[in-house]
């Protein structure tokens, strides 16, 4: 007879994982953003969490765990049990640029991660603190070319790294990095006048613009943007060659169970379909953009490439 207590508990040992995968989520989910609050990652992933504690009917808490290019939350996911309750909201700068920007990295952007959803595409803007009294993007090379080393940068991610030492590299441009844990920290001693020049996002540089704190010069992506129209692109300022677009994703870690997957997948696509996100999301600079897991992880692989080739232009020594 006591064979049939094995039998259940064998029988209940193959169910419980499969039930538990469908009644997910049974408690909070922890959403990992690996850049600072106030970041624009971290209203990204703030918007898709209140979305989805509406849908799916638990907490989806956000933990900012920031440093290192975002290498420290990246970790964090990589190594936490693939049950659902470790989410990851993260960007190019942890999937993609920081295999060029690191000789190492404590986990594999590729291996380590289940590719859920793309979430936002979007690009950069060249702003300059308007004591430069400059209006173009000419303007400014000109005036750094005759104050060499006397004109500082800031960056706080990988677009602003390479972005700007590709600029610098196409135009021979001497100009002194300062580099800061956070795009809200760079953009305040941007407003100080602590630095001159930044190529920041524009959930934090746009409304500067508009209001006229900062000097808009050009934008980093393929088309105008709808925040500040009357920016040029850096192709049309005369820069043909520099073109970055940044983008960001929803993750977990690696071997999620596909029928959760499937089920933060159709939240995203709901999320997407009410006015309020759309709404929010537009209004920090984002352009909206899903996709299949399948085909964020081979999107992913693509913009390994596409930044190892921009970091090589900008003379990038990994570091």
């Amino acid at each position: 007879m006591r064979l049939l207590p094995l039998i259940a508990a064998a029988v209940l040992a193959v169910i419980s994982p499969a039930a538990a995968q469908q009644d997910y989520p049974a408690r909070s989910v922890k959403i990992i953003v690996p850049f600072a609050a106030g970041a624009s990652t971290d209203t990204l992933a703030r918007v898709i969490g209140k979305e989805f504690q509406k849908q799916l009917g638990q907490p989806f808490v956000i933990e900012n765990k920031a440093g290192a290019e975002g290498q420290i939350g990246a970790q964090a996911v990589a190594t936490a049990e693939p049950d659902g309750y470790t989410l990851f909201v993260t960007t190019h700068t942890s999937q993609a640029a920081n295999v060029s920007l690191f000789k190492s990295l404590s986990y594999d952007p590729i291996k380590d991660f289940t590719p859920i959803s793309r979430l936002t595409s979007g690009q950069f803007i060249l702003a300059v603190n308007p004591s430069l009294q400059v209006k173009t993007l000419d303007e400014l090379i000109a005036y750094i070319k005759a104050n060499p080393g006397k004109v500082s940068y800031a960056t706080a991610n990988a677009t602003s790294t390479v972005a700007t030492a590709w600029l610098g590299a196409l135009k021979e441009l001497d100009i002194v990095r300062v580099n800061y844990a956070s795009a809200p920290r760079a953009v305040a001693d941007l407003l100080a006048g602590h630095v001159q020049m930044m190529i920041g996002d524009q959930a934090n540089v746009a409304p500067l613009v508009q209001d006229g704190k900062l000097t808009g010069l050009a934008v980093t992506g393929e088309n105008r943007s709808p925040l500040v129209p009357s920016l040029p692109t850096m192709r049309e300022a005369g820069l043909q060659e520099l073109v970055l677009t940044t983008w960001a994703g929803l993750y977990g870690p690696a071997k999620l169970p596909p029928t959760i997957v499937d089920k933060l997948h159709k939240a995203v696509l709901t999320a997407y379909q009410e006015p309020e996100v759309i709404k929010a999301l537009t209004l920090a600079g984002y352009d909206l953009v899903t996709s299949t897991p399948h085909e964020l992880g081979v999107f992913n692989k693509e913009q390994i490439d596409v930044w190892r080739r921009a970091s090589a232009l900008g003379k990038i020594e990994p570091r």
